[in-house]
């Protein structure tokens, strides 16, 4: 969404607060260490400036991977999870190998099987590897859409992760085992490449597509756990963030909203900020139709994330949706 506008189409934006930057361990940070007004890069601002308490002013828990069995996979050292290098070699990792998203579980499928393969199939490929015992492991998968979203490296673009640890990332989408609940026919993919207001990370798409697949294994990602704090804040145990309860509704440029909740005081907290794109999409719940938690709060449309996508454009989550766009 354009830095200055206050509705970009039909979409309103608003801010939501936070305070605390410890996140447990769980969610990696963005990645983003530039700073930019509404149009360009700049100098990152002082306190009192306008357009500070920016991402790149935040620092979380830095993004950290090892490399396993001579690159075969990949070790994401923050969120534990082991990820299928892929290869350029025309074997089953092979970067361009393309499949249909298919699931025959009614228990995970979301209602829709999805469009079998002869073998080009998501399902089919997870159990290739599964019965291979790829890496000495048999417990390979798609990823969630917070899962993939976790490689994401807002610091760089085309593609937007690091490309030393996933050299062969391709401009496709990469599907996730998570369908839309809103549309059983849609499934929840990423996109590395997005640079441009038409190129949307995260957003679901027909389950007939072809995507590119990247398999992942271990414990599935961190389960929300909201605390109410009965002072007008929510504690998320799971990352240690803490949100305010209330929005400021009206629609503001995302100059405003930096400034909107650098200069909060709540529950006797004076170092609230508006939250990274990464922190916005962790509240998030795919498997429910609001996605929501209850006590938190949430109102249609795009929302402001403190984090750049370019120089003119942030990312913005719809909490309504869990989609994430510029």
């Amino acid at each position: 969404m354009k830095k200055m506008k206050l509705v970009s189409f039909w979409l309103a934006v608003f801010s939501l607060s936070v305070y605390g930057w410890s996140l447990a361990g769980v969610l990696p940070d963005t990645g983003q260490t530039k700073c930019y007004d509404a149009s360009k890069q700049i100098a990152c601002p002082q306190p009192g400036e306008d357009f500070y308490g920016q991402d790149a002013q935040y620092a979380g828990e830095p993004q950290s991977y090892t490399l396993l069995q001579d690159g075969i996979m990949v070790q994401d050292n923050v969120t534990g999870l082991i990820w299928e290098s892929k290869t350029n070699d025309g074997s089953v990792h092979d970067k361009d190998n393309g499949y249909t998203w298919y699931d025959s579980n009614r228990e995970t499928n979301g209602g829709e099987d999805g469009t079998p393969g002869d073998g080009t199939d998501t399902e089919d490929f997870i159990k290739s590897l599964n019965s291979s015992n790829f890496g000495g492991f048999s417990d390979w998968r798609l990823p969630t859409v917070k899962e993939l979203s976790s490689l994401l490296n807002n610091d760089t673009s085309a593609p937007a992760i690091n490309t030393y640890f996933f050299p062969h990332i391709r401009q496709c989408g990469y599907c996730t085992s998570d369908t839309s609940v809103k549309d059983s026919n849609l499934v929840w993919r990423g996109y590395f490449w997005s640079q441009y207001m038409w190129d949307t990370p995260i957003t679901p798409t027909a389950k007939s597509d072809r995507f590119c697949v990247m398999a992942v294994r271990g414990e599935a990602y961190f389960t929300n756990n909201f605390v109410d704090n009965g002072n007008g804040t929510v504690t998320d145990t799971s990352t240690g963030l803490t949100w305010h309860q209330e929005i400021n509704v009206n629609k503001v440029t995302w100059k405003d909203a930096l400034s909107y909740c650098e200069n909060l005081t709540i529950a006797g907290y004076d170092d609230w900020r508006m939250p990274n794109v990464n922190e916005l999409q962790s509240i998030v719940d795919y498997t429910k139709v609001n996605p929501i938690d209850g006590l938190l709060p949430v109102m249609a449309g795009a929302n402001w994330s403190s984090t750049s996508a370019n120089a003119a454009y942030a990312w913005s989550v719809g909490l309504d949706s869990g989609g994430i766009g510029q």
